[in-house]
């Protein structure tokens, strides 16, 4: 329960953030040239500090301490601890020393800006990736929450930050340097917060240069970690790819996606963690009993309440687009000009909602009969295919190619895992439930959606409160319709969701 509450205030400090982003940044230069750097900074903590290296380090230490002690897993930790320093202290020089050259040979000024900030933000590579690792070692000894805590530190420093620019009215590449020295200091903090921790919990290994001669360890790590380490980046390939690509049509065009897409996966993240995490539980312990139609029923309630959750959501962004841009971003140094940029990539990006959201269910049936390389396979293809779509779309579309071409690769990567999952099962999945689910759910969120939106233009717009007050009273009404009209065309995910969230199970289908 700790854990979901850090990471629900590590969002909803996010979720503010973007607003101040648009309020000292705007929707330009200044914004495009920070998410290409920050871009840059990320990739490396994404793929090693919080992926597969961290993952495949967590069985690597358990069956350590289960068969030979605590002792033997710390000498273990100097190992990696040493190598993986070096390596990451290589990748940050490399990265700034890339940058520095990149810098002679591109035009834009967005992308000449980026290049500036890259060797600033470099060491922020080198503190991320270990802190994610060390938080992987404190959750192997089972300590969890206080290690979730130190992802709010980012949030809560570029927040101070850009407050404090936003108060001395700063402008120009001078905020992004401040703003590139509180992510440093908010790496520092979280690195020094989980080395007190381990060393709290002793799980601190002494340096000895004995220990760090543990090749095996090392060799069996990278066996582990190689397959997830090749499928995040690719995955993170097609970010960058976004995001470069986005650049060539300007900088308006990288913040409208940039900022879009971070509004657009506030509920992805919201419902796909709350039930995915709760079903893959259940299909694990399913295919453990050899039980794949248990496993199957699963898949399908997952698939039925995700998209119970992610429709309505899809459907409101997309009729609010540019009034929820208009009332959280449209101030300060973000124009009129940049809410129509991102209000068009929104309207693109919100179609994936409910395709984002069940990703996260359907993987979970590979995961569950620990098939790791499947989904890697499958998203290295699709990721290719988005490139491909990219350049074709963008050609048309502007940014919303982009986010289209997303959409779509989301769509056949869901469709592909499906039919690779019937292959391998030898069986049919029996989706007609599921179809007709998303056909009642989707009738029901567009009159609801439609009637909020009816409530919120003609009523509540025209009312003398202003602020976030009409947009707030208009996601309440189109909730509320949205129950009560699921609930008369008896949606039977009302009472299955009610069910799984106090802990009872709910009858599969």
């Amino acid at each position: 329960m700790g854990v979901v509450l850090a990471n629900l205030l590590s969002r909803i400090l996010g979720f503010l953030r973007i607003i101040f982003e648009a309020n000292v940044l705007g929707g330009g230069v200044c914004k495009a040239a920070w998410v290409l750097a920050f871009t840059v900074a990320n990739i490396f903590r994404r793929i090693l500090g919080e992926g597969a290296l961290a993952q495949a380090l967590v069985p690597l230490l358990s069956s350590t301490l289960e068969q030979s002690g605590p002792e033997e897993s710390k000498r273990q930790l100097n190992a990696v601890f040493f190598w993986l320093s070096l390596l990451l202290a290589g990748i940050s020089v490399l990265t700034a020393l890339g940058a520095l050259v990149i810098e002679h040979f591109v035009s834009s000024e967005h992308a000449i800006l980026a290049c500036k900030l890259v060797p600033l933000l470099s060491p922020y590579i080198f503190l991320m990736c270990l802190v994610g690792v060390f938080s992987s070692v404190l959750n192997t000894f089972r300590v969890f929450f206080l290690p979730a805590l130190g992802s709010l530190f980012l949030n809560i420093f570029m927040i101070g930050c850009l407050f404090v620019m936003m108060r001395l009215g700063r402008s120009g590449e001078s905020v992004l340097q401040w703003l590139s020295w509180s992510v440093l200091v908010s790496g520092v903090c979280e690195f020094a917060m989980m080395l007190v921790l381990m060393k709290w919990k002793k799980i601190l290994p002494p340096f000895r240069l004995r220990d760090i001669r543990n090749f095996p360890v090392i060799r069996e790590l990278y066996t582990l970690a190689l397959p997830g380490v090749l499928g995040a980046s690719a995955y993170q390939v097609g970010t960058v790819s976004d995001r470069f690509l986005a650049s060539y049509l300007g900088a308006q065009a990288v913040s409208a996606l940039e900022y879009s897409e971070r509004l657009i996966y506030f509920p992805v993240g919201v419902f796909a963690v709350s039930v995915s995490g709760v079903l893959l539980a259940e299909m694990s312990h399913a295919v453990g009993r050899g039980d794949i139609d248990a496993m199957l029923s699963h898949l399908r309630l997952g698939l039925r309440h995700i998209y119970f959750l992610s429709f309505p959501a899809a459907v409101f962004m997309i009729v609010f687009r540019t009034e929820i841009i208009q009332r959280l971003l449209l101030r300060g140094r973000f124009t009129e000009s940049d809410l129509q940029e991102t209000a068009f990539a929104m309207l693109f990006y919100s179609l994936g909602i409910p395709l984002f959201c069940s990703f996260k269910i359907i993987v979970n049936t590979f995961y569950s009969r620990k098939d790791m390389k499947t989904p890697v396979i499958v998203g290295v293809c699709v990721i290719a295919m988005n490139i491909i779509l990219n350049l074709i779309l963008m050609q048309y579309l502007r940014q919303g190619g982009i986010a289209l071409a997303t959409v779509i690769s989301s769509l056949a990567n869901n469709m592909l895992l499906l039919l690779i999952l019937r292959r391998k099962l030898g069986i049919s999945l029996g989706m007609k439930p599921v179809h007709l689910s998303i056909f009642r759910i989707a009738v029901v969120s567009v009159a609801a959606v439609g009637g909020g939106y009816l409530l919120y233009n003609h009523i509540l717009s025209r009312t003398h409160f202003g602020g976030l007050w009409p947009l707030i009273t208009g996601v309440l009404g189109c909730g509320v319709l949205y129950l009560v009209l699921a609930f008369v065309c008896r949606c039977p995910e009302l009472h299955e969701l009610r069910q799984t969230f106090s802990r009872r199970r709910p009858k599969s289908s």
